[in-house]
């Protein structure tokens, strides 16, 4: 079964439950749903050429200052889970981003959450202004999609089969394996 995005979600990071990803009950231990949804965070600014590097390119930096997850069932080890993630909203010198996490193949999610990040001057670790460049890039991925009825992009190459999406259907797509550094 073929899994569509769920509106208004238009970037989707799939991933591969670790062994090491699971706590004695045998499924994914809570707190791995936050590092899913940072990986998946990472992804969609990258996606946007809005990346980490670029930040310290601009002289930037951002802090995470809020992170909240919600459940509502669960994965285990080598399941294949897509991670959903937008921008829902971008004030003065903070963004929200939040994800919805389903099974692959899968009509229900099993997690939801937010992170909220401040943007900093890494010398001074004061808040600044959230950069015309982010927010262009948003607008530009979010807004122009939304208003022609969206795609849906990934931050890796897709399989064909029932773990993933089919490749014809996502555009802009390059192979970047899953790794679990934080960005």
């Amino acid at each position: 079964m073929n899994q569509i995005p769920p509106s208004p979600y238009l970037y989707c990071f799939p991933l591969r439950v670790r062994y090491a990803d699971t706590d004695a009950q045998g499924h994914v231990f809570f707190g791995n749903y936050f590092t899913y949804l940072d990986e998946a965070a990472g992804g969609y600014l990258r996606e946007i050429d809005f990346s980490w590097q670029r930040m310290r390119e601009l002289g930037l930096d951002i802090y995470y200052v809020n992170a909240q997850c919600n459940y509502s069932g669960s994965a285990t080890f080598e399941d294949v889970l897509h991670v959903y993630v937008r921008m829902a909203r971008i004030g003065n010198t903070s963004f929200t981003l939040e994800g919805i996490i389903y099974k692959a193949g899968g009509d229900q999610p099993i997690a939801n959450g937010q992170i909220t990040a401040v943007m900093v001057n890494p010398q001074t670790r004061q808040p600044v202004l959230v950069p015309d460049e982010l927010r262009r890039a948003v607008a530009e991925f979010e807004g122009e999609k939304n208003a022609s009825g969206g795609s849906l992009r990934s931050a890796v190459r897709l399989e064909a089969g029932n773990d993933f999406v089919e490749p014809e259907k996502v555009i802009g797509f390059e192979f970047e394996p899953f790794t679990t550094t934080h960005t």
